[in-house]
């Protein structure tokens, strides 16, 4: 009997004893001043930040693709075929330096920042958080975030409904409590009224955070907005 007991205990201990995924990155940047032809010649100012893991091996081919993907799309136009984030950027530079002439207005005030970092990690879940601001000419530059969402054992992205043990209970939680911080849903872009959970869910160190971006539910006036959930209180939602 004693002899059971202890295999019993030692099966439970190596079922609690879950190897810790180690995340090793490097942050990359790019910014304008980097290149030589903006020492003589009228730039935008662009600024990139943003991660490249090495480590575990498999986010390396679908994750860090998928930023370098993200950020080419941003700096090129469409047809340009390129495949590295610095030969996006000597593109973009090219692009703006042809759209916004030095000697043009615009070509002063011409910008792109985009930070993308660590939102949150575990052996659960890597939270990636995109923070982007562009101005173009026009009355007013444009801010956005993204989250993106990935399983780390498997680097597989992670959609919103799938974050959920249940969307529809955590869909009503969080309609509750958003007509609490916010108010009623009638003075917002809602289709007939009815609260839907925004495009970009993301997590940090504190919790969970819904963000609606400029335009998504609101005018350009009212801003972004957000809600935000502890870990304690979201705890008995998720689906890891």
């Amino acid at each position: 009997m004693i002899k059971q007991i202890l295999i019993s205990c030692t099966i439970l201990l190596c079922l609690s004893c879950e190897e810790e995924i180690v995340y090793t990155v490097e942050t990359t940047h790019f910014s304008s001043d980097d290149f030589q032809e903006c020492e003589y010649e009228q730039c935008p100012e662009l600024i990139l930040n943003y991660p490249i893991f090495s480590s575990p091996e498999q986010l390396d081919s679908i994750v860090n693709n998928t930023i370098t993907e993200f950020l080419i799309e941003r700096l090129i136009f469409q047809g340009q075929n390129i495949s590295s984030v610095k030969g996006a950027v000597e593109i973009y530079l090219s692009n703006a330096q042809n759209a916004y002439p030095e000697s043009s207005v615009s070509s002063v005030v011409h910008e792109l920042q985009i930070d993308i970092e660590i939102g949150y990690s575990s052996n659960d879940i890597l939270s990636l958080h995109c923070d982007s601001y562009e101005f173009a000419g026009g009355a007013h530059g444009i801010g956005a975030v993204r989250f993106w969402n990935y399983n780390p054992k498997t680097s597989r992205p992670l959609e919103n409904e799938a974050l959920f043990k249940d969307v529809a209970e955590f869909h009503a939680f969080a309609k509750a409590k958003f007509i609490q911080t916010h108010g009623s849903l009638k003075q917002f872009s809602f289709d007939d009224d009815n609260y839907n959970l925004p495009d970009n869910i993301g997590f940090d160190q504190e919790g969970i955070i819904l963000f609606y971006n400029v335009y998504e539910i609101a005018s350009y006036a009212d801003g972004t907005l957000e809600l935000r959930f502890s870990w304690v209180e979201i705890e008995d939602y998720l689906s890891f």
